[in-house]
């Protein structure tokens, strides 16, 4: 029994490391999304970007999929 209660722990263990590295890169910003918006707008203005300045020119300027329409 003592090697199943082994490979437990190592099993939890690994589990548990993997949850600690995901928390911070990808719930946290999902659960804090003004807070990144805000950084992000700081950090353009800081560097005199627009977000049409670091978009490739092949490419539209993204928008928010999930926004209300706007009015023609």
């Amino acid at each position: 029994m003592s090697g199943r209660a082994g490979s437990r722990f190592v099993v939890s263990a690994v589990l548990g490391a993997m949850a600690l590295a995901i928390y911070p890169t990808i719930i946290h910003p999902i659960l804090m999304e003004d807070e990144y918006a805000k950084m992000q707008e700081k950090l353009l203005k800081e560097r005199g970007l627009t977000k049409e300045d670091i978009q490739p020119p092949s490419l539209p300027v993204w928008s928010d999929p999930f926004a209300p329409k706007k009015p023609r």
